[in-house]
Order: structure tokens, then C-alpha cells, then sequence
């Protein structure tokens, strides 16, 4: 725990997000992920994503930031990610419904990169 609110409505972690954490299953309403998941190898994604999804109470929400780029879209990081990339079975696309693309969310000082946001929901558990 690295910030909680005084109202005990927003809480912030710091940590390994790779490691089990019994203790988080099912903990979190909403999770903001600012460009973890298009900076990992696509190797790393599939261990992330399904911690993330382990985390969110059913019906929560990803709001999730990453970059969109014009050219070297293979190199990285920061790597290219668009919704299919995100909702790709060995992403979030197992445990997550795309909701939005919002676009781009906030102009970037890196020539042929855009700054884009996704809103995913967390699936009902089976």
C-alpha cells in the first residue's frame, strides 16, 4: 500500500504486479493502467492481464492508456497497442469486454505517437 484517501475511496499500490496477491483477488472497483501493458513484451502480457483481471470485482472497470504509433509499431517499448491487441484472448480478451476507444485522450511531444484510451469492463465470472 503506498496511498489510501481519507475517505477510503481510492487506494494506491505500488508492487510487482506479476506476483499472486491472494489478498487483492476480487478487491478493485476500478484500475487505471497509464502504459504498463504497452510497455511489457508481448511474452510479459498474458501474466499481467490475468493478474489485473484477479484483482477487479466483476462489472469493474480498466480504464487503460497506451500509445499509438505511426511507424515502428514493431519496436518497443513503448510498443503499438490498438483494441484488438487489448482484446486479444492472450490479453485482456479472456476476462474483459471492450466498452470504449476514447481516441486520443491528451496531445504527446513525441512526433507520430498518439496518446489513446480504452474503457474495458470485467466480465462476470463463471
Amino acid at each position: 500500500l503506498v496511498w489510501k484517501h481519507k475517505s477510503g475511496r481510492a487506494t494506491l499500490f505500488e508492487g510487482d504486479i506479476l506476483m499472486k496477491r491472494p489478498e487483492l483477488v476480487n478487491s478493485f472497483d476500478v484500475i487505471y493502467d497509464k502504459d504498463s501493458f504497452g510497455a511489457l513484451s508481448l511474452e510479459m502480457r498474458p501474466k499481467f492481464c490475468e493478474r489485473l483481471s484477479e484483482f477487479h470485482k466483476d462489472g469493474g472497470t480498466l480504464y487503460i492508456e497506451v500509445k499509438n504509433k505511426e511507424t515502428g509499431r514493431e519496436f518497443g517499448p513503448p510498443y503499438h497497442v490498438e483494441k484488438e491487441c487489448l482484446m486479444n484472448p492472450t490479453a485482456f480478451g479472456t476476462w474483459f469486454e471492450h466498452k470504449a476507444s476514447l481516441g486520443e485522450v491528451y496531445p504527446l511531444k513525441m512526433p507520430g505517437m498518439k496518446q489513446t484510451g480504452h474503457i474495458l469492463r470485467r466480465a462476470l465470472r463463471r
